[in-house]
C-alpha cells in the first residue's frame, strides 16, 4: 500500500497523472491574428493602455504584448473574445462593438459581422479562438473587402513556434502563462 502511495506521488510529480499535463491551465497558450474596421477605419490596437508588461499585466488570461497589436495571447481555455475586449474597456457581442467611445450597432443599414479564417462566425463575444485562428470583426455597409482580410496578420504562428521569425521581427520569446504574469527576459 506504502509502495503504491509513492509511486502515486512520483508520477503526480513528473506530470504523467491526467490534470498535470501540457494541456493543464497554466500551460494553455494559444495566439490568435485579429483586425477590427468600423466604418471602414481599421482600429489600432497599437497603443500601450492596450499592451500588458511587465510593470502592467490587463488581463492574466488574455492580452496584447511586445507592441504586436494583431495577436491576441490566450493563457487559458475559458477565456473569450469579450474577456479581452472586456479587459481594454471595449465590448462586443452579437449586435453591437463598443470602441470605448462609441457605439457600433447592427441596423437597417449597417452590419457587425465577424470573419473566423475568412468565413462568417456567429460566436462573436462568446468565441474562444484555436490556435492561429484569423479573426475579422467588421462594421459597416456591405461586406468587408478582400484588403481588409489581407490586412490580418501572420504573426500568431511565430508566438505559437509553428513559423520562422521573419528577418527584423522583433521577437521575445514568452515566459508566461496564466499563473505568471508576462515578464520581460533578464528582469
Amino acid at each position: 500500500m506504502k509502495a503504491l502511495a509513492a509511486l502515486a506521488i512520483i508520477l503526480a510529480i513528473s506530470g504523467c497523472i491526467q490534470g498535470s499535463t501540457a494541456d493543464s491551465e497554466g500551460d494553455y497558450h494559444v495566439h490568435t491574428d485579429f483586425r477590427v474596421y468600423l466604418e471602414e477605419k481599421m482600429v489600432d490596437f497599437n497603443k500601450a493602455e492596450y499592451m500588458s508588461t511587465e510593470y502592467k499585466e490587463i488581463d492574466p488570461f488574455v492580452h496584447l504584448h511586445d507592441f504586436h497589436p494583431g495577436v491576441i495571447h490566450f493563457e487559458s481555455r475559458n477565456a473569450d473574445l469579450n474577456e479581452f475586449f472586456s479587459s481594454i474597456g471595449m465590448k462586443f457581442n452579437s449586435e453591437c462593438f463598443n470602441d470605448g467611445t462609441n457605439e457600433y450597432c447592427s441596423n437597417a443599414s449597417e452590419k457587425l459581422g465577424m470573419y473566423v479564417n475568412g468565413k462568417e462566425n456567429s460566436g462573436f463575444g462568446a468565441y474562444k479562438p484555436s490556435d492561429l485562428d484569423k479573426i475579422l470583426i467588421y462594421y459597416g455597409s456591405g461586406e468587408p473587402t478582400q484588403e481588409m482580410f489581407n490586412s490580418i496578420t501572420n504573426e500568431a504562428c511565430i508566438y505559437s513556434e509553428k513559423c520562422p521569425i521573419p528577418e527584423g521581427f522583433d521577437y521575445e520569446p514568452e515566459n508566461c502563462s496564466a499563473s505568471q504574469p508576462c515578464v520581460l527576459p533578464g528582469t
